[in-house]
């Protein structure tokens, strides 16, 4: 398997995604509910790996 490096808007998109919905599955953010924090936390870090697998993505 062949990884590349993704664009820097699938990377910092993912990273924001990702910090956001572990802050939110902390309970920091109490308008967001913990349960929604973590899909936010698994989707932010599959846009990464995503980035990671296909090309030009």
């Amino acid at each position: 398997m062949r990884l590349n490096p993704p664009k820097r808007f699938t990377f910092w998109s993912s990273l924001v995604i990702f910090v956001i919905g572990i802050v939110a599955a902390f309970g920091v953010i109490p308008f967001i509910p913990g349960a929604y924090g973590a899909i936010a936390a698994i989707v932010g870090y599959g846009l990464l790996f995503a980035g990671n697998l296909l090309k030009g993505f």
